[in-house]
């Protein structure tokens, strides 16, 4: 590292682009997983042509040749149109008119869009031949059509699959089909999940897969076009791509929780809790609860199949193996829920719908040690579950399919709910994230490594994605040195080289301040003090972060010289200074780019902000909510929510008026259906920089002695 910083030249980027959405505001997010396995048909449609407008919400997890996000046609193969989120696997989204004698306009998206993360995309075809597809409420590209597609009745239309080609590898929210040609205005203003229905003029169908309390396949535009789901499709209907639910803990198979005091349960029992897991790690526990005799396992996966197992032994030949049929899916929030009643019948549910039901036999013994884990099981050989868990539960009564329905959402239950033995909401009920929320205080023992992610952007309404081509230039800033706090949420795609947070500089006299995702490639976060040829300090993390998952670090550097550096508000690693760093004005600022030629951060970032104090592990704990500093705060330098308190993207929030300078591309997302309100409840933006955008920040004061 350091002879690629002392080599190095500052570099500039011209500006490539920039979108800026509109914001809306996802209060239902519900969507359709498909993952490449199921689809939708739609109803016949009546005679549409001339003007046309097909629109939706995507999220996909690979770009699948093809994949439709919709497709109207007829059973002849002729007069289709197509509203594709990848040309091909280019990642680009295209618009296709095609008629008997072949293709009458193609038009393609410039750029790829990011994968695993909620994007919206429309085509538009006008009645002057003019087509337009649009991003996230953008104009992406246009073209003109040789013909206007036929005014015919369509029978063979499609939602996640076409009449040909792969079906679409991801998800998707909100699908629309009008026969009207919409504007880039009312695109924008109704991006919202759920915010039209059959009384606005020209919606031919509309499907929110329940986000209006209808039915997951039901039409709300009035016409009753229903879906028929065709393979496997899992709806998640205010569950954990909601916007209020944003604590979780991150195990990724390095720890487990055991769990103090359990019970004897030998009646009625339930288990449940919302996963989501990196891989199939082999049996990997959600809960594991009895003794060594008579146990009961909610597991997320059985073996490496990625099928939900309710798993119940009473000994001996007396074992009920209860599986889902199909897989739930990778880097996705699932909730799953295994119930034996007392008579021992039993019953395994995935996202509220009933998956397999059978008998246990044999009987229950007590006497025994009860012993209960959370993430792994009661073997040493047990894998633990490499993902994140969030509000697991434990009851002793048989919770039937319509209390596991209503009571889904995070944080829902407490100790006043009859029959609940232990709940763990991991913080987000505002308790610790270890305390058990039923009232019987069955606190967790955490074993090993785990991250919490409590009311931080593991879903933000605001954020930039960088994406490796772009960056943020920060104005000059007054004398900075001594006390200094660096700190903001990153959802890495790649671990790229020194993949940058914030880099505070001098220029050519090379003091630099330096806060990074990823030491070199291995996904540690980094603090860095440069003076010169020297390095005053190099303080790593222990453990990478995970990738597409939203992280919170914070560098410190205190007047003693003490610095640390805390991910997700944890301390995870200290050390002491040789030198501060020098209290001198910062005029070559960077989020999200390295101005030492090392590449730019390859994910996305939120609420950044430089502090010219020293801030203590609790005040970093208590402000890691979006937005939830402000110009009063004492010591705040700049501070870049990216739109999550209702100002512009580009805004410094901390009264000093430090505005970002967007190079390269960056994109702020709107709050899509994984993109949760901020803490103070005001749906932002979201700056995703995926290795390709920066930000250039302007001139900071003397930073010096002590610096978050």
């Amino acid at each position: 590292m350091l002879a690629r910083w002392a080599r190095a030249a500052w570099v500039l980027v011209l500006l490539a682009s920039l979108a800026i959405s509109s914001r809306v505001s996802a209060q239902n997010t519900s969507s359709a997983q498909l993952d490449g396995a199921g689809s939708f048909t739609i109803p016949s449609l009546p005679a549409m042509g001339g003007a046309v407008t097909l629109e939706g919400w995507v999220r996909l997890r690979s770009f699948a040749s093809w994949g439709r996000l919709v497709e109207v046609g007829n059973a002849g193969g002729n007069d289709i149109i197509i509203l594709a989120p990848s040309s091909g696997t280019s990642g680009k989204p295209h618009l296709t008119i095609i008629t008997g004698g072949g293709y009458i306009v193609q038009v393609d998206a410039a750029n790829a869009i990011p994968l695993n993360v909620w994007t919206h995309v429309a085509g538009v075809i006008d009645q002057d031949r003019t087509c337009r597809l649009y991003v996230n409420g953008q104009l992406v590209g246009s073209g003109t059509a040789s013909a206007l597609p036929a005014n015919v009745a369509r029978s063979a239309n499609f939602i996640g699959k076409g009449s040909s080609d792969s079906g679409l590898d991801g998800s998707v929210a909100d699908v629309r089909i009008w026969n009207t040609a919409r504007t880039a205005a009312q695109i924008q203003a109704s991006m919202t999940v759920g915010s039209v229905s059959g009384t606005t003029t020209g919606l031919v169908a509309a499907y929110p897969f329940g986000a209006t309390g209808a039915d997951a396949l039901a039409d709300v535009s009035g016409n009753n076009r229903t879906l028929a789901r065709q393979g496997t499709v899992q709806f998640n209907v205010g569950g954990l791509t909601a916007p209020t639910l944003t604590t979780s803990a991150q195990i990724d198979g390095a720890g487990h929780f055991t769990i103090s005091n359990p019970p004897d349960l030998s009646g009625s029992i339930t288990l449940e809790g919302w996963v989501r897991p990196r891989s199939h790690a082999d049996s990997a526990r959600v809960v594991d609860y009895g003794t060594a005799q008579n146990k009961i396992m909610l597991l997320a996966s059985i073996g490496t199949t990625g099928r939900p197992t309710l798993y119940i032994d009473f000994g001996g030949a007396n074992v009920l193996n209860l599986m889902a049929t199909n897989a739930i899916p990778l880097d996705a929030w699932t909730h799953v829920a295994g119930v034996l009643n007392a008579d021992r019948t039993a019953r395994l549910y995935v996202n509220g719908q009933l998956v397999a039901s059978g008998t246990a036999t044999g009987t229950y013994s007590t006497g025994s040690p009860v012993t209960a884990f959370v993430g792994k099981g009661r073997n040493t050989v047990d894998a633990m579950l490499n993902g994140s868990l969030a509000d697991v539960r434990i009851w002793n009564t048989a919770r039937t399919a319509a209390q596991i329905q209503a009571s889904m959402t995070v944080g829902s239950v407490s100790g006043t709910t009859t029959g609940l033995v232990a709940a763990y909401p991991f913080g987000a009920t505002g308790a610790n994230p270890l305390a058990d929320v039923s009232g019987n205080s069955r606190t967790l023992a955490q074993q090993g490594i785990v991250q919490f992610n409590v009311g931080g952007p593991s879903s933000p309404s605001s954020s930039a994605r960088l994406d490796g081509a772009g960056s943020l230039g920060i104005p000059s800033l007054p004398a900075l040195g001594g006390s200094v706090t660096l700190e903001g949420w990153v959802r890495p795609r790649s671990y790229k080289e020194w993949g940058s947070i914030l880099e505070l500089g001098t220029g050519a006299s090379n003091e630099a301040l330096l806060l990074t995702a990823s030491v070199r490639t291995e996904g540690k976060p980094n603090l860095t003090i440069v003076s010169g040829s020297n390095y005053p300090l190099s303080l790593d993390a222990p453990d990478a972060i995970p990738l597409d998952i939203w992280t919170h670090v914070a560098g410190v550097i205190n007047p003693d010289r003490s610095c640390q550096l805390y991910v997700n508000g944890r301390l995870v690693a200290s050390g002491t200074a040789s030198a501060l760093p020098a209290s001198v004005v910062r005029a070559s600022n960077l989020m999200g780019g390295l101005g030492r030629n090392l590449g730019s951060l390859d994910g996305s970032l939120a609420d950044v902000r430089i502090w010219s104090t020293a801030r203590t592990a609790a005040q970093i704990q208590a402000s890691m909510p979006v937005g939830s500093v402000s110009a009063a705060t004492t010591g705040l330098v700049a501070a870049y929510p990216f739109g999550a308190t209702d100002a512009t993207p580009l805004s410094d929030v901390s009264g000093n008026n430090r505005t970002l300078t967007p190079s390269g591309t960056v994109r702020f997302n709107p709050s899509g259906p994984s993109s949760p309100v901020t803490s103070s409840s005001n749906n932002g933006m979201v700056a995703a920089l995926n290795g390709s955008g920066w930000y250039s920040l302007p001139s900071l004061p003397s930073l010096g002695n002590a610096v978050t």
